[in-house]
């Protein structure tokens, strides 16, 4: 789960978020396999939804449009440069560059015939990673400067297995170790902590 760092602004969190859309109109998968270069400043960290065979690693990335309907892979890039820098992207479906002051924050360019979308985001933070299902966030900040955070986990409980359900066997449908908890976090200026059951 994500949150936006407007909120965390008096903590000194600084960068730009890019969201960068690949594949865009893909007829069928394509590998979009790539890395980022900056001309001045540096790249903090890559994001994305990452299936079994995709990698992200320093600044490259493995990544496929996939799916049916073909769905475009989603990169967030969060970068630590000024204004002036040029941005330079590679992929296995071809190259493009532009200046960060070319993307106002709302702001997005199409590149690739199309096939490529640059929007410039909030800046976000990775808050928790738990592998459950993290939604809902709410952030308030504290008498001290500490910022907490409320969210819902939910966790997944054991599949339905259809096979047993086909013949007549109905205990996978009985929901065991599922369900939503609401957890707090809180950012005291160097780090999150733990996740509170609340």
């Amino acid at each position: 789960m994500s949150v936006h760092a407007k909120s965390l602004r008096p903590t000194g969190l600084q960068g730009i978020t890019l969201q960068i859309t690949l594949g865009v109109g893909d007829p069928q998968p394509v590998d979009w396999s790539g890395e980022i270069r900056l001309s001045q400043g540096r790249v903090l960290r890559l994001e994305a939804r990452l299936a079994q065979d995709e990698r992200i690693g320093g600044n490259r990335w493995q990544l496929r449009s996939r799916g049916t309907p073909v769905r475009p892979a989603r990169l967030w890039a969060t970068l630590e440069a000024p204004p002036t820098a040029q941005v330079e992207v590679e992929t296995k479906r071809g190259s493009f560059s532009f200046a960060l002051e070319e993307l106002p924050l709302g702001s997005s360019k199409t590149f690739l015939q199309g096939s490529v979308v640059v929007e410039r985001v909030p800046l976000t933070v990775q808050v928790v990673g738990e592998g459950l299902e993290e939604d809902f966030p709410a952030v308030a900040m504290g008498s001290e400067g500490e910022v907490w955070c409320a969210y819902v986990a939910y966790r997944r409980g054991n599949p339905i297995v259809m096979e047993e359900v086909e013949r007549g066997k109905f205990d996978s449908l009985e929901t065991k170790g599922n369900g939503d908890e609401v957890r707090l976090v809180r950012y005291d200026g160097r780090g999150w902590s733990r996740p509170i059951r609340v």
